[in-house]
């Protein structure tokens, strides 16, 4: 098991990292990426433990995928949803709407990526280079990718990974 908080700590300060945010929300938009799901099993690689097989990130993807796509995926839909319905007499009690469903959409997002800590197997971290580290934090993002079905794009979202991968390499 991964420390959930270590975890939960640099994937927080991976996403605030200068030109993250926009990355993720391509991986997100064009691939069908879950952002907190891809980027923990990356940190997981880069904490030090082997780089994830598909059967064990199925073993530990099952519970957050589900997590994804019943309570994160319907908590961000409704969030951007608002943009589109709201009349202009109630913007600013729709944006405070959208700033509360932001927040339990984080909070949701924190809940998947404990799943994933506590299910991935885990074995007494490696101790590996930093190159070594970057490296298997980059095979568990192609790992990840084929998992979702996205294997035939691994190559179109290959410079997005490298750009995250980089970012980790950071900090």
């Amino acid at each position: 098991m991964t420390d959930q908080n270590m975890a939960w700590a640099l994937m927080l300060k991976l996403y605030d990292a200068e030109g993250i945010q926009p990355v993720c929300l391509q991986l997100q938009d064009e691939f069908d990426v879950g952002v907190s799901a891809l980027l923990t099993v990356m940190i997981i690689g880069y904490l030090g433990q082997p780089p994830l097989t598909l059967p064990v990130i199925q073993q530990a993807l099952k519970r957050a995928t589900h997590w994804q796509q019943t309570v994160i995926e319907p908590l961000r839909n409704v969030r951007r949803g608002l943009r589109e319905v709201t009349p202009a007499d109630q913007s600013e009690a729709a944006e405070a709407l959208r700033k509360s469903l932001l927040s339990q959409e984080i909070a949701a997002e924190k809940i998947q990526q404990a799943l994933i800590c506590h299910d991935a197997p885990a074995t007494k971290p490696l101790t590996l280079s930093r190159p070594e580290c970057m490296a298997n934090a980059h095979a568990n993002a192609l790992m990840y990718l084929s998992y979702i079905g996205q294997a035939n794009n691994k190559k179109a979202a290959e410079p997005l990974l490298q750009r995250l991968v980089e970012a980790l390499g950071t900090l």
